[in-house]
């Protein structure tokens, strides 16, 4: 009986994620570790074909974690579908146009330093390790039926601009954070090219 509820309960997420993938070109699903706190991640925003990523993060409220995921993954991947465009601007009260999506397609590089969510404070990117997938990305693995997929993890310093692997970064930014990548391998990061 237990295994028919959970494989009835599998059936119903690949469900709702299709449909999220349908609706918005990605689904996010949240995830908690007991000694790190929430996590989220991309489900169907990675393409073989252009070799977009899914993509990972954590420490952050479950809110910004989907609005930082949202808005990076709507510049990799471009403007959700026609009905999630309508529904939003309607529930904005403005024209689909004043929505401001860009048509897609930014890559975002591992070592470069990004400042996006966060505004001047800088974020970056590392390429999530494929050992961290079965504990971290094991539901984009059971979507995609793989684990070959590449992932990137946003990554956001502390309010002083330092990022969690430095010693002196706030304690409160470098808990609230699992690294997933080997940050020495992209270091020096450089500043995004304007």
């Amino acid at each position: 009986m237990t295994q028919q509820r959970d494989e009835h309960a599998h059936q119903h997420d690949q469900e709702g994620i299709e449909a999220m993938v349908r609706y918005q070109g990605f689904a996010l699903f949240h995830g908690r570790a007991a000694a790190r706190g929430g996590w989220t991640h991309t489900i169907g925003l990675y393409d073989p074909a252009s070799g977009r990523p899914e993509l990972f993060i954590c420490g952050l409220t479950t809110a910004l974690r989907v609005h930082w995921l949202l808005d990076l993954g709507l510049q990799m991947k471009g403007p959700p579908s026609r009905e999630a465009l309508q529904e939003e601007a309607r529930g904005r009260g403005i024209p689909i146009a004043d929505l401001g999506y860009p048509p897609g397609g930014r890559v975002f590089e591992p070592g470069r330093i990004y400042r996006l969510a966060q505004g001047d404070l800088p974020g970056c990117f590392g390429r999530v390790e494929p050992r961290y997938y079965e504990e971290y990305l094991w539901h984009a693995c059971a979507y995609h039926g793989h684990a070959g997929f590449a992932a990137l993890q946003y990554v956001f310093s502390d309010p002083a601009g330092r990022f969690p692997w430095r010693e002196d970064c706030d304690p409160r930014t470098r808990r609230a954070q699992v690294v997933l990548f080997d940050p020495q391998q992209d270091l020096p990061l450089l500043e995004e090219e304007a």
